[in-house]
């Protein structure tokens, strides 16, 4: 036995795919679908752009003109 995940994309598939479950050919599993997966697994602290979008929020127009004006100090 081998186990796959789908995304079913219309509801023609998925009675399809109870035929084939009513044959025994295929079990269906319950369970969380992939959207509520990827909801709870991947947020934005994930990435490293929002550390850095923290430390920059306070800089007003072009970072380049801050830096500029940092280094005439």
């Amino acid at each position: 036995m081998k186990t796959v995940t789908l995304d079913i994309l219309n509801d023609e598939a998925i009675k399809l795919l109870k035929n084939l479950e009513g044959l025994k050919l295929i079990r269906f599993h319950k369970g969380k679908t992939s959207s509520q997966q990827t909801k709870e697994q991947v947020s934005l602290s994930d990435f490293s752009f929002s550390k850095s979008r923290e430390i920059l929020k306070d800089y007003q127009g072009s970072l380049s003109d801050t830096v500029a004006d940092d280094r005439r100090i």
